[in-house]
């Protein structure tokens, strides 16, 4: 008798916005990133050969996207950078394999420090550029 083999939803939908009214940034290529550590802080003892190490404040690396370009999006965040402003970058995912995939929503409090002009590689590849998003904070949902 045949098995019937349950149906595999391959994870799809990842979704990238900025700001509180969200704005969509259509075409992400490349994010990379996210990252969370505690600093290492090395206390020193009174006896010389004891020391004791422990987990220091919570730093957040840079996050690095790159997208194929589309002018209105590049304008906005251009014009974000320029004001200075701490804005949220939104990242939706799902990253299972399940039937159902579990959705993953981590939500950056930060600000832009960094975008690049659209970079030309080849006449068969659209336009890119890439922006750095500096995290001071983030919530994961």
């Amino acid at each position: 008798m045949p098995t019937t083999i349950p149906a595999i939803t391959i994870p799809q939908g990842t979704t990238l916005t900025y700001g509180s009214t969200p704005v969509t940034i259509s075409h992400p290529t490349s994010i990379s990133g996210l990252d969370q550590t505690l600093a290492s802080v090395a206390i020193q003892s009174v006896t010389a050969t004891t020391e004791l190490r422990v987990p220091g404040r919570k730093t957040f690396g840079d996050i690095t996207v790159t997208a194929n370009y589309i002018e209105g999006e590049f304008t906005g965040i251009q014009t974000v950078l320029g004001t200075r402003a701490q804005t949220i970058l939104t990242l939706i995912t799902s990253g299972s394999l399940a039937t159902t995939p579990n959705i993953t929503t981590v939500v950056f409090d930060g600000y832009f420090t960094k975008l690049t002009l659209p970079s030309i590689s080849d006449n068969s590849d659209p336009l890119t550029y890439e922006f750095t998003f500096m995290v001071v904070g983030l919530a994961v949902t």
